[in-house]
């Protein structure tokens, strides 16, 4: 539905999370995959702390508001190129990714 966003939020790019459908394409799968390199990573998905399991609603704001911690931060020695790979993946603006 128009205006709606559709999906599993810690998943989803921040296009899709706005409802802006018109925004949504390819690069939006970009992202979407970004976010699965960052739960493989990390091991826990984005816009989720260490040990927390948010709820929709709780990571929908987050994801509007700002990215996912950085992966340097989780300090699980991810390599530079992986980070790479995953911070343009995760680009907040389409064309970025």
């Amino acid at each position: 539905m128009m205006g709606s966003a559709i999906g599993t939020p810690a998943f989803m790019p921040p296009e899709q999370a706005r409802g802006r459908l018109d925004d949504i394409g390819p690069r939006s799968d970009v992202y979407a995959a970004g976010a699965m390199l960052y739960h493989l990573l990390a091991a826990r998905m984005p816009y989720a702390g260490a040990g927390e399991s948010p709820t929709p609603r709780e990571v929908l704001p987050r994801l509007i508001e700002s990215p996912p911690d950085p992966l340097q931060a989780i300090g699980r020695g991810v390599p530079d190129e992986l980070v790479a790979i995953w911070e343009r993946a995760m680009a907040r603006e389409p064309a970025a990714r």
